[in-house]
């Protein structure tokens, strides 16, 4: 099913599509595809935080980015929703400040995403070559 467990891959680019889902668990399960996906990848994840939760809403955005802190390399909040729980929970989890990116929409989070994947390699090429020297 579209943007539900979509794995896509680009060039050195691999993208989970799960946009679609706000089921705790399985968030959890899309988190543990993305860290055995993406190992020795840079990770970004980009999430509104996970909507239709209730009266259970700042407790589950706080722990679903608190695991997703402990996988992802950067992580992009879109829209203002769950923005407060979710540095919250960022916080707790000490992930670092300058990883976490906050935009208004699916579509600027995306051309972030695409500039932080080019920004990561060309400094990786840079360290490499660097290294050769």
């Amino acid at each position: 099913t579209e943007h539900r467990l979509e794995v896509k891959t680009t060039g050195n680019t691999t993208i989970i599509d799960n946009s679609y889902n706000t089921n705790p668990t399985v968030v959890v399960s899309s988190l543990k595809l993305l860290d055995t996906v993406g190992q020795k990848k840079h990770k970004i994840l980009i999430t509104p935080g996970l909507v239709e939760q209730g009266r259970n809403s700042d407790h589950e955005n706080k722990k679903f980015i608190r695991q997703a802190a402990s996988v992802a390399d950067e992580i992009i909040i879109v829209g203002e929703s769950f923005r407060e729980s979710l540095k919250q929970g960022l916080k707790e989890a000490e992930f670092p400040s300058n990883k976490t990116h906050f935009t208004a929409s699916t579509k600027s989070a995306l051309e972030k995403a695409s500039n932080l994947h080019d920004m990561f390699w060309k400094a990786l090429k840079l360290v490499l070559k660097n290294l050769e020297k």
